[in-house]
Order: structure tokens, then C-alpha cells, then sequence
């Protein structure tokens, strides 16, 4: 029988470690969105539950560690989902 709980632990835990070891890429990439968005801060923070200032830090990249969730929240809400891509072994 499946063990929804540890499929569920395991998909967390890898999720966390690719977010750790692609983070600054993530960061750079949504700090272009938020330049680019016609969205206001405001907007995105009623809607994704993320404070205006704390997404204001990343647009001017005072954030260099933002939290998983937020970012998954944020990124959301401008219309973009983060995916696992499995990166080339040699």
C-alpha cells in the first residue's frame, strides 16, 4: 500500500533542495518578472498572502534567501509556475 505521507515528505524534501541549489537563478529570473509586470505590488500581495515590502526586497534584490512558499505564492499570481528539470550527468 502507498504511503501518501512519505511520497508526500520525499516530493517536500526534494523540492526544498532544488529550490536551495537553483535559488539564485529563481530569484533573478522573478526579479525580471516583477520589473515587467504591470501587476502592482499591492495586487500581488492580496492575492499570493505575501507582504508588499517583502516583495518589493526581491524586485530590488535586498533578498538574496526568499522562502519557498513565497515564491511559489508570488510566482502564482503573476501567471508562472517553477518546474523540476532534471539537469544533464556527465
Amino acid at each position: 500500500m502507498l504511503d501518501t505521507q512519505k511520497v508526500t515528505d520525499n516530493a517536500t524534501r526534494l523540492l526544498k533542495n532544488a529550490f536551495e541549489d537553483s535559488k539564485h537563478d529563481i530569484i533573478e529570473d522573478l526579479r525580471g518578472i516583477l520589473r515587467n509586470t504591470t501587476l502592482t505590488f499591492k495586487y500581488i500581495s492580496e492575492h499570493s498572502g505575501v507582504g508588499a515590502n517583502t516583495i518589493s526586497r526581491w524586485e530590488n534584490g535586498e533578498t538574496k534567501s526568499p522562502q519557498l512558499l513565497k515564491v511559489l505564492a508570488v510566482a502564482n499570481v503573476l501567471g508562472y509556475d517553477l518546474m523540476l528539470v532534471k539537469r544533464r550527468t556527465h
